[in-house]
């Protein structure tokens, strides 16, 4: 069975510009006719190379989604077979009309009419209409472009249409796009083109929405300029406003000048019945023809009639929300092309394609294998998907998704808007969940997963696994592994965009791998002595639970399970988070997990894994470490996250003065709460004393004291030689319901399991350092 990354549905404009960049270039027309589209799909596929990557003749008829490989399974129709292929991400650019059929209505006698019909849809290649009456019924884009083209070879082409529409003309040669080119390199020259036609096109639709009678006036003084006042009253006077349907744009008046020169007309009113050789119209009126051209519009149909099945379950569009106009909710890796309704189609659609990229490389950098927007919002309202009380829009209305009532479910028709939110806005924005594969996709036969043992193979059989090695505390462990002689280390993180990799610049170790390879594909690294895991994300203020769940629970979920499997040491970093406000006391141990109350996300995500392990038995063969307030060398990179040690220093050393939280509890004052302060040469101590002791469980590890504010703040100036100097401030209303006000480490359980040396006192471990890190601006293992 075939494979692949992407699977585009569809090859028209939208295809085309999904699988490249569309060209830079371009030819002087404003306007641009059916040839020259064509012309212009097949010089772009052309270029980019896309015409071996089409299959043509292959219909698309049911598409299934599996979460427990994070594939889709898609049914592939051609004239030969019938097949099934696969994908990661399907790209839908099918347009939202059914193109096998257009729409024809339910017309009286209309089997009664002795001529020629035609829908548009299914034009004869051969149809010669030269001499001939030909009558179009319709009013839209497809009428007032096909009645101009017909009139100078028909003897008269008569244009029937129920109710007015709103057209305006537009020159064909773009005068400001040839005056750019006369001036700018052809580059500049066609941005500065496609942004005046976006800019005007965006003041016009706005225009007419917020002043409707002022449009009003301005298109129907265009009519009255080119066919007066006689034929703007019968024909050009919808009932509606301008954009309450969409705008008909003719070029260069070919419509207004085939009507002038009498080789074309309008008429306005309702077919009573079809007969042998015309219509009826309710007025008695007799229009005889020899072509009839129902040009009445097209039926919409999303997704071009694809069955859509989402984990054995048949998804309903009219049940769904649209996230950005583009995916839809609890559909996992699927997005579609819609362009604009009032404006050009491409413009939206490029924006979606270069959006579905970034999607794609985020979640190929952080090794997610779906994406899928959730409308957990309760608050959300449904909103119909498009503005317009067109017929054909409100025929099938019901059938279609919603809209949202807020964003990101809100559809701007707004460019500027869009590219805000599709080029620049973050990815993950709360609404989109990323997830990882599960064990069913890590595969040693998918193609990812064997190149990438090729190139870990030389990794495997390295003694010490350190995650997080470049980060605090795990940087800190490699550093006293040092020390202790030993260099035989595999070194897994995540290098973001902070200054972690000089963590690891002054230290000793085999190799390094990224935490994502690492944990899709954990089997090659069996023969490791220990794993100590202190990979995850430490902020105490992120609010994202299905990121932290990810990092701190899912990543040590599957390591612990694999390190137990392979009979691999196992120390893991948990937390005092997870102690909450203390209220429960602070003795370490499993066995009164549930009385635990963490007061933020981070504490929960590492209570969460302790529970897991507790109810699995695990803590009879693994460590897991409750670190307390860790401050020490090496910690510069995590900004906001730093010990106060850090902060302070850079603080004082810019103002003279120390800014701390004034107490918002009533039992402390100002400055004389307080947390037990471990320096994180202790801490990695006592984390590395279970390599050699094989205990389990649950540990404490701090420095057995309490200390409060103040007392850091005076050991921290002393440190400086400087006179202390603090000021309260309040402290963030978001904070107080989740702010430790006690912490001190019960060390009972990591004494009786042997480990007996003292900690640094906090002045001695501030001074040292002050001294010896911060000043110097030095990292461990720096000489």
């Amino acid at each position: 069975m075939e494979h692949f990354d992407v699977l585009i549905i569809g090859a028209g404009l939208s295809g085309i510009g999904a699988g490249a960049h569309l060209r830079t270039d371009s030819d002087q027309k404003a306007i641009a006719d059916g040839p020259s589209i064509l012309n212009y799909i097949r010089e772009t596929s052309a270029e980019y190379d896309l015409d071996k990557e089409i299959r043509y003749g292959h219909r698309v008829r049911r598409a299934e989604w599996s979460s427990e490989t994070s594939k889709w399974t898609v049914e592939v129709g051609s004239q030969q077979e019938t097949k099934q292929l696969t994908c990661n991400f399907i790209y839908l650019c099918t347009g939202y009309y059914e193109y096998d059929k257009g729409y024809t209505p339910d017309w009286p006698g209309f089997d009664d009419y002795q001529g020629t019909i035609i829908h548009p849809q299914k034009w004869p290649e051969d149809l010669d209409y030269t001499g001939k009456n030909v009558l179009v019924i319709g009013s839209g884009a497809t009428a007032v472009t096909l009645v101009p083209a017909m009139a100078d070879k028909a003897a008269h082409v008569k244009m029937l249409q129920r109710s007015p529409t709103y057209i305006v003309t537009m020159p064909s040669q773009d005068r400001f796009a040839n005056f750019f080119r006369s001036l700018l390199p052809a580059k500049a020259a066609y941005a500065a083109a496609r942004w005046k036609n976006i800019v005007r096109q965006a003041i016009f639709y706005a225009g007419s929405r917020k002043y409707p009678s002022a449009m009003k006036r301005l298109i129907a003084k265009g009519i009255r300029h080119e066919l007066g006042d006689d034929q703007l009253e019968k024909h050009f006077t919808p009932k509606y406003d301008p954009w309450d349907q969409r705008l008909c744009v003719v070029p260069d008046s070919d419509l207004f000048e085939a009507i002038r020169e009498q080789k074309a007309s309008i008429v306005t009113g309702n077919i009573e019945t079809f007969t042998p050789t015309g219509v009826r119209l309710d007025n008695g009126e007799e229009l005889n023809a020899d072509i009839i051209v129902t040009a009445t519009g097209l039926r919409l149909k999303i997704m071009a009639g694809l069955e859509l099945v989402v984990d054995g379950e048949t998804v309903d569009l009219s049940k769904k929300f649209a996230y950005k106009g583009m995916m839809y909710n609890d559909v996992p890796n699927l997005a579609q092309a819609f362009g604009y309704t009032n404006a050009s189609w491409t413009l939206k659609c490029d924006l979606t394609s270069k959006y579905v990229c970034r999607l794609l490389k985020h979640m190929d950098s952080q090794g997610f294998a779906s994406c899928t927007p959730r409308a957990n919002d309760p608050t959300l309202e449904r909103v119909p998907v498009l503005d317009f009380n067109s017929t054909y829009v409100l025929r099938v209305l019901d059938e279609l998704p919603s809209q949202g009532s807020k964003h990101p479910w809100r559809l701007h028709q707004n460019y500027f808007k869009d590219l805000s939110m599709l080029r620049y806005a973050k990815l993950d924005d709360g609404v989109m969940e990323f997830r990882r594969a599960t064990i069913a996709e890590k595969s040693p036969d998918n193609a990812d997963s064997r190149n990438r043992r090729c190139i870990i193979k030389h990794m495997s059989n390295r003694k010490i696994i350190v995650t997080g090695g470049a980060g605090f505390i795990g940087s800190a462990i490699v550093w006293r592994l040092n020390e202790m002689g030993v260099d035989d280390i595999l070194v897994v993180d995540r290098m973001d965009e902070t200054d972690k990799w000089k963590n690891l610049a002054p230290l000793k170790f085999a190799d390094y791998i990224d935490a994502d390879d690492f944990i899709d594909d954990p089997g090659d690294f069996t023969q490791a002595e220990a794993i100590l895991h202190l990979g995850a994300c430490s902020s105490t203020t992120e609010t994202d639970s299905d990121y932290m769940f990810r990092n701190n629970y899912e990543y040590t979920r599957d390591l612990a399970e694999f390190a137990m499997a392979n009979g691999i040491r196992f120390i893991y970093a948990s937390s005092a988070a997870t102690y909450g406000d203390g209220s429960a006391g602070m003795e370490d141990g499993h066995e009164d997990l549930n009385k635990l109350r963490p007061l933020n996300v981070y504490g929960y995500s590492k209570h969460m894994f302790d529970q897991y392990a507790a109810r699995n038995g695990m803590f009879d063969s693994i460590v897991g470490i409750k670190y307390f307030n860790v401050f020490g060398p090496n910690e510069n990179h995590k900004d906001d996250m730093r010990s106060l040690v850090s902060k302070a220093f850079d603080q004082i050393r810019e103002t003279g003065k120390l800014q701390l939280f004034k107490s918002a509890d009533p039992n402390f004052a100002d400055g004389e709460f307080g947390r037990d302060f471990v320096y994180v040469k202790d801490a990695v101590d006592m984390t590395l004393h279970f390599l050699e002791n094989k205990a389990g469980g649950l540990f404490n590890v701090g420095s057995g004291q309490m200390n409060t504010w103040n007392e850091l703040a005076s050991a921290i100036f002393l440190a400086l030689g400087q006179e202390k100097s603090v000021e309260f401030v309040e402290m963030p209303l978001h904070l107080r319901d989740r702010y430790q006000y006690h912490t001190q480490a019960d060390l009972s359980r990591i004494r009786t399991a042997g480990y007996t040396a003292d900690t640094t006192e906090l002045n001695t471990a501030v001074e040292d350092y002050v001294k010896g890190y911060l000043v110097p601006r030095k990292h461990l293992g720096d000489v």
